[in-house]
């Protein structure tokens, strides 16, 4: 079998080896924390690290696994969300130190990534990486995080004008389809991946 850390953006070598290396006993430790501080009333705290007890400490943790996006070959300034080199080679640095780092987490194979998006999904570093954000939905697909007004949006102001640019002028909308684009995976026990188009 093979195990797939679930994260948001990817995992850097310092929360990998240092917060995730039993595992899934340390991924059941990070969920019952994040778990406790996740209402309104702790959250800001939790993320910033007031206290600095160990649940504190684990807030740091959390918000880079939310943050974090320096496992993508070709990635250039994530930290930006720059630019992705789609011919980004499997024996890049970014892979050498992925792999390292999953040999030092107990029981993870490799981990998959969302929000990443790009028309397809990526299955990188011999398979260790998956960035599964294909933008399925026809909101980010149409405008990504423009803020755009879609079809809803135009019926409910029939005979207006209504600009097509972004909420804030800058960028100039695409049409919004009616249906999803994009690609699903499947993954199996067995470590395979289709991705279904």
């Amino acid at each position: 079998d093979v195990k797939t850390l679930f994260v948001h953006g990817g995992v850097s070598e310092g929360v990998g080896t240092g917060y995730l290396s039993r595992g899934k006993e340390s991924v059941e430790e990070l969920n019952r924390v994040w778990w406790e501080h996740s209402h309104e009333g702790k959250l800001y705290d939790f993320l910033n690290g007031k206290g600095m007890g160990v649940d504190d400490v684990l807030g740091y943790v959390v918000y880079e696994l939310l943050t974090y996006r320096g496992n993508h070959p070709g990635y250039d300034k994530w930290e930006s969300h720059g630019t992705f080199d789609e011919d980004a080679m499997d024996e890049s640095e970014v892979c050498v130190t992925l792999h390292n780092m999953l040999s030092r987490m107990d029981g993870i194979d490799r981990i998959a990534v969302g929000h990443t998006p790009d028309f397809g999904i990526r299955i990188m570093c011999n398979g260790a990486f998956l960035a599964l954000d294909s933008m399925l939905g026809r909101w980010i697909r149409g405008s990504g995080n423009e803020y755009c007004p879609g079809p809803e949006h135009f019926e409910k102001r029939k005979g207006m004008e209504v600009p097509t640019t972004s909420r804030n002028g800058r960028y100039k909308c695409d049409e919004i389809k009616s249906e999803c684009e994009g690609q699903i995976v499947r993954l199996d026990s067995d470590g395979s991946v289709t991705i279904l188009d």
